[in-house]
């Protein structure tokens, strides 16, 4: 059981940074698309997000590719995996970028500083990282994902009780907060234009399929460590399944003050400031390890990947070339890249699941 959870929370960990930490995923996938439509979203992307990582990790145990990212060929067929091969480096860039902006916009809003500086900072750790092998310090603080996840759970049930004895109970908090919502989206201060998807449950689908997108060949390794595939399986199944739970619970707090929620460019940030100044800057420490610990990774990936020739002089100048550009990008606004580039992640990653899930059924019923 221990080795099941163990990977359950390396899943998590690896997910949390591009997929829930900062509250605007949360917003933008589900939250925007009503209480029953958010619901509905999140089961779906439950769904696929925790029965594709069983299913992965599960064949990582059992077929024990010398690469992970072999995983592509095994799911794609050659001509196909190779060409998700070489597109990954594109989407890991966008994801940097993302992050980036994340970073900027953390230090914007919870320290008062210019974007700018969290953006540098970021990618200046980032690069010492890649050039100075700090895998120690990386590995440190890598169990981030899961104590940012049980902080903002705490936070979302505290959140959602506070509301609900306002209310005077759970029906009447939804009715109120449905009420509120509507008055919002007529006014145009909100409404589904801004969300990711056209509807809620391509919503749910893009928001598992852009998370499983770089997800696979980390599930694949996983489950090669595993001792079975039955305990790989579980590991995914639970990881995925937590991993959802608490966006849900994150999804309702924030639609107990979505008009106000939906102004700000960090949601998770915004309600814990509404309960003390202290709490914000404790989330927001959270938040920027949990960004670090998912673009150094990606930095240190696109570097390996680009690199040419395995000078160091090479690869450091690449690296820093890398993050130089990934700071240009972080430049732009966090919610307007966010919106833009996960979507367009999910439907690019749309085909890994469906064929993991057909590969599967071939194997068993076929």
């Amino acid at each position: 059981m221990f080795e099941v959870l163990v990977m359950a929370g390396g899943f998590l960990a690896f997910a949390m940074g591009s997929g829930f930490a900062s509250g605007q995923e949360v917003l933008r996938f589900f939250s925007l698309y009503g209480f029953w439509g958010s619901l509905g979203g999140g089961l779906l992307a439950a769904a696929i997000f925790a029965g594709t990582g069983a299913l992965v990790a599960a064949d990582g145990a059992r077929l024990k590719l010398a690469e992970p990212d072999l995983v592509y060929d095994h799911y794609l067929g050659k001509t196909l995996g190779t060409l998700y091969r070489l597109v990954m480096p594109i989407v890991m860039f966008l994801f940097l970028a993302v992050m980036s902006a994340g970073a900027g916009a953390a230090f914007q809003e919870s320290f008062g500083l210019p974007n700018w500086a969290g953006i540098v900072a970021m990618m200046g750790l980032c690069f010492l990282t890649v050039c100075f092998d700090l895998r120690t310090l990386l590995q440190a603080i890598g169990g981030i994902g899961m104590l940012i996840l049980g902080a903002s759970v705490l936070l979302s049930v505290t959140v959602l009780l506070d509301a609900w004895e306002r209310a005077g109970g759970m029906q009447q908090l939804f009715l109120e907060t449905d009420s509120t919502v509507r008055a919002a989206e007529e006014a145009g201060a909100i409404g589904t234009k801004s969300a990711a998807g056209f509807s809620w449950w391509s919503a749910g689908i893009l928001y598992a399929s852009y998370n499983l997108l770089t997800a696979f060949p980390f599930l694949n390794g996983m489950g090669k460590e595993a001792s079975g595939a039955g305990r790989a399986a579980w590991g995914g199944l639970l990881g995925g399944t937590f991993y959802m739970a608490g966006a849900m619970l994150m999804n309702l707090a924030l639609r107990t003050d979505l008009a106000a929620v939906a102004e700000s460019q960090l949601p998770l940030l915004f309600l814990a400031g509404q309960r003390a100044s202290w709490t914000e800057g404790i989330f927001a420490f959270l938040l920027l390890g949990s960004i670090y610990t998912t673009a150094a990774p990606l930095l240190w990936s696109l570097t390996e990947s680009l690199t040419l020739s395995k000078r160091p002089a090479n690869r450091r100048f690449l690296a820093f070339f890398l993050a130089c550009l990934a700071a240009v990008g972080g430049t732009l606004p966090f919610d307007r890249m966010l919106t833009a580039v996960y979507p367009l992640a999910g439907w690019a990653g749309l085909i890994l699941p469906v064929s993991a899930i057909l590969h599967h059924f071939r194997r068993r019923f076929v």
